[in-house]
């Protein structure tokens, strides 16, 4: 299943015979793909885009480990509204046994195979993993012109990364900064749900909350905040009725995700690749 041209696979390696290798081998699966040869390359990658999954090899001093680490913990930080999960990584080791103590230790997201399988078998697996989360009998039936989530959030780098998320999760999300910009959208545009948080002060937000109301009557809202006592006690409370629910900060990603998924009636995808999964 080719995925979102802003969701590409990660492939991390310095060196650019492995990485063209690796390339060839997840186009041949239908996969686009961005390439890094080192750790600020890499979450540079990630803050321009939340990639699917990465791809590398642990036979070579980048990336090491201790790299991998730094890269998920990267995604834990700015905004704490959103709590956004590992990353799924793929890699192949000459010597899988001696990393793999330190990944369980670790507790990495990594899926370790043997180098002798090759790239094209790596590809093939990271296909069945990531293409099973958009098999078609799952997928529900929906207009394709439709945006499923919109994320209208202050932190736009942070939201810009959570809508990636969620498109890897084949869900069509889109962010946005400016409430402005969000409100055009709206007009213009069938939107399944807004997911939007607290901006410079409470008093910004009503507003805000009041006009989706007018411009799109028919798609839900969900606040994130730290206190939602005050929004439920609003004097004329009445005239928020786009909003369905309120999430407390912090909020973590998979959990926004079942309940956007339960709002929109669309059925959750196949688990993604366990933490640790050693195969050699």
């Amino acid at each position: 299943m080719p995925s979102h041209p802003r969701d590409p696979i990660l492939v991390w390696t310095r060196e650019l015979s492995t990485a063209e290798e690796f390339r060839r081998a997840l186009a041949d699966s239908g996969f686009v793909t961005r390439w890094a040869a080192a750790l600020h390359e890499a979450i540079a990658a990630v803050s321009d885009d939340f990639p699917r999954a990465v791809v590398c090899t642990l036979d070579d001093e980048i990336p090491s480990l201790m790299d991998l680490e730094t890269l998920l913990t990267y995604l834990s930080m700015g905004d704490e509204s959103l709590s956004l999960p590992p990353i799924p990584i793929w890699s192949l080791s000459r010597w899988p046994e001696r990393h793999a103590p330190a990944i369980a230790r670790l507790g990495l997201p990594v899926r370790l195979l043997p180098s002798a399988v090759g790239s094209g078998v790596l590809a093939r697996d990271v296909a069945r993993a990531l293409g099973a989360e958009a098999a078609p009998d799952r997928a529900p039936a929906r207009d394709a012109t439709t945006i499923d989530v919109l994320l209208v959030a202050p932190n736009d780098a942070q939201a810009s990364r959570f809508a990636g998320y969620l498109r890897s999760r084949g869900l069509r999300a889109r962010s946005l900064a400016d409430p402005g910009e969000a409100l055009e959208l709206l007009a213009r545009q069938s939107v399944g749900a807004v997911v939007t948080e607290l901006f410079a002060t409470r008093r910004a937000l009503l507003p805000f909350l009041e006009q989706i109301a007018r411009v799109a009557p028919t798609s839900p809202v969900i606040v994130i905040t730290a206190d939602a006592r005050w929004l439920a006690a609003r004097p004329g409370r009445d005239l928020l009725p786009n909003v369905v629910c309120t999430l407390p900060k912090p909020v973590k990603a998979t959990a926004l995700e079942a309940c956007l998924r339960r709002l929109l009636r669309i059925p959750a995808p196949a688990p993604r690749v366990g933490v640790a999964a050693v195969a050699y």
